[in-house]
């Protein structure tokens, strides 16, 4: 497989790049100074913030989560806390970004697939690591499946806190349309959307809402992980088949 570090970063014209002026007034709402005083946040006072938000978005839901809970919960100023991030929206963009960068340092090192024959043994690989993650990791779980609730689309500027990973994915898949193993008659773009869609049916197919709230056991967990992950694998084998 190619090493991560040599993988074309480059997007595809139908998933949209965000180009450096934009990145600056996204990220942080008010352009540069906004991302300078960002990167002066001192980290043990990031953190306690991102934790705190994390709590409160699975508890309550990406739209009923309240800034001033979050805030009361990270035990922060609301002056230091607004001087970073002007609203909820802002602070949820972060965490996103946040879980997005711990998920690519757990899987990015798979590669890309050189062979036709090695291709779906590495989604596999991918998609045990992508689901190892998840397991130990359920409240990064639980906001990702609230945000794909929402239709993959880089206008929604959530998905866009999420670019860096589906890049990743969009890479693996345009290996596939190169390899000759998956079809290209759709875009990656398309794909992308389509495998998102058949997750999360088989998540509450297989796991009847329980995947990530504690209530199955780790034996059991395990069983029904694997069950997805076959399901999936089999699934994509078969519409994405040229």
């Amino acid at each position: 497989m190619i090493p991560s570090s040599q993988l074309d970063r480059s997007v595809e014209p139908d998933i949209v790049s965000i180009n450096t002026e934009s990145t600056l007034n996204f990220v942080g709402g008010r352009g540069v100074g906004r991302i300078v005083r960002q990167e002066r946040l001192k980290d043990e006072k990031r953190t306690r913030l991102i934790e705190a938000a994390i709590e409160e978005f699975n508890e309550h839901g990406l739209q009923k989560a309240s800034y001033n809970r979050i805030i009361e919960r990270s035990g922060l100023s609301k002056g230091s806390v607004y001087y970073y991030f002007d609203n909820k929206d802002s602070l949820l963009r972060t965490v996103i970004e946040e879980i997005g960068e711990r998920f690519l340092d757990a899987v990015e090192d798979v590669g890309l697939p050189e062979t036709r024959e090695a291709y779906w043994d590495g989604v596999w690989e991918y998609r045990q690591r992508e689901v190892a993650f998840f397991i130990a990791n359920p409240s990064f779980a639980r906001i990702l499946m609230m945000l794909g609730e929402r239709d993959l689309n880089f206008d929604d500027p959530l998905w866009r806190a999420f670019e860096r990973p589906i890049r990743f994915l969009a890479g693996l898949v345009r290996r596939g349309q190169e390899l000759g193993v998956v079809r290209d008659d759709l875009s990656v773009m398309a794909i992308q959307r389509l495998m998102w869609a058949v997750g999360r049916v088989l998540n509450v197919e297989l796991f009847d809402g329980m995947c990530f709230t504690g209530a199955l056991s780790e034996e059991e967990m395990g069983r029904r992980a694997r069950r997805f992950m076959e399901a999936v694998q089999d699934l994509g084998r078969r519409m994405l088949a040229p």
